[in-house]
């Protein structure tokens, strides 16, 4: 039963290291979102400002501002792909967090009978006459 204990503990360690990955995904595709965010605001103030060249880059900033918006809406899908991906792993950890403490009081719950039989059996044939 040991093996069991210490094996549901390491699966447990993997599945908070996996989620842990995917929450990093997670937080690095949510940075890129934010910064595709910032980009299009900064631009869009750029457009409203009154310049003499901004006229001429209008066109420009305006296909910017498209390019833009189509990343958004893809960093968009893979922020909610992603969202998913870590509620399956922390669901699975949780699992495996379950396992692992079952495992652990199985485990104890043996060992503990095990000395209950011990201290049984010394008393029902006690070996040194000293003790009588």
């Amino acid at each position: 039963m040991a093996r069991d204990a210490k094996g549901s503990a390491r699966i447990l360690a993997v599945q908070q290291q996996l989620r842990k990955m995917e929450e990093a995904k997670l937080g690095e595709l949510q940075r890129k979102l934010h910064d595709i965010k910032e980009e299009q605001v900064s631009l869009v103030s750029a457009m409203n400002d009154d310049g003499a060249l901004q006229n001429l880059f209008l066109d420009t900033m305006a296909q910017r501002l498209k390019s833009l918006a189509d990343h958004e809406r893809r960093y968009e899908v893979l922020v909610a792909r992603q969202a998913v991906a870590v509620r399956n792993e922390a669901t699975k950890e949780k699992a495996a967090d379950r396992l692992a403490k079952r495992r652990a009081q199985e485990e104890y719950a043996k060992e503990l009978q095990k000395q209950l039989d011990g201290i049984l059996e010394t008393l029902a044939h006690p070996s040194d006459a000293s003790l009588r």
